[in-house]
């Protein structure tokens, strides 16, 4: 074989190994790794926190419509070119059309928005990128028993308490239960983990999409459907 060949042949074998590198998780794997997910999803208090943007997006729209309604109806009252009747007439359209800017500000908003599945896919990543198959086994079993069921439930209202400022300290039994385990080795990696790289890349996430958000919300002002709109509504009711 000339060195040639005996070197491309190297590349060609490094390159099948990188890639069968790159793609297999053993079914094994895959499994211990999704029983793991079922038993330790709402560690993470998914549910909480999408309350809590449901509740601060029907805040923020409500806030919305009001703004714009006073904002028009001052517009027109302002406006010179226009009789009373007029002004009476086009006050009239301000509400359907606050409610429509509101509803466009609405559809960006939840674009993409989904705490639930950057969770998931934080923990499918990051379980099985992290943990071994024999460290799985162990925290499927630690998970399946009620100390563990019941670490899972109290760091998920920690979490939750913590951003409430309500935040109560759990009793002394569940306190040993959650010191024993991270005094564990596997223990105390899963929580490195769980707080360095599945709550971090969810946060990661949360602050991509809000700055996507942002930059939806100025295209469409600036010569998207919402500019679109308020010139509409400007062209065909106010008369300035």
């Amino acid at each position: 074989m000339t060195p040639r060949i005996f070197i491309i042949s190297l590349l060609l074998l490094g390159l099948v190994q990188f890639s069968f590198g790159q793609k297999t998780v053993s079914p094994a794997k895959k499994k211990l790794v999704s029983e793991l997910i079922t038993k330790t999803d709402s560690i993470f208090p998914t549910d909480f926190f999408e309350k809590l943007f449901k509740n601060a997006q029907t805040e923020k729209l409500a806030k919305t419509e009001k703004e714009l309604a006073e904002m028009f109806n001052a517009t027109v009252d302002q406006t010179g070119t226009m009789t009373a009747e007029e002004k009476t007439a086009a006050k009239s359209k301000v509400p359907e059309f606050s409610k429509k800017l509101s509803q466009l500000f609405e559809e960006i908003m939840v674009k993409d928005f989904s705490v639930r599945s950057w969770v998931n896919n934080a923990f499918q990543k990051h379980y099985s990128n992290k943990f071994s198959v024999a460290e799985l086994r162990q925290l499927n079993i630690y998970f399946q028993a009620a100390n563990g069921k019941t670490v899972v439930q109290s760091f998920n209202q920690m979490v939750v308490g913590g951003i409430n400022r309500d935040q109560a300290e759990p009793d002394e039994k569940t306190t040993k239960r959650m010191e024993n385990f991270l005094r564990t080795p596997v223990g105390r990696k899963f929580f490195n983990v769980l707080l360095e790289d599945i709550f971090a890349e969810v946060r990661s996430k949360s602050d991509d999409w809000g700055h996507k958000m942002t930059r939806e919300l100025e295209k469409s002002m600036k010569n998207g459907k919402m500019r679109r709109l308020f010139e509409e509504f400007i062209a065909t009711t106010i008369k300035l």
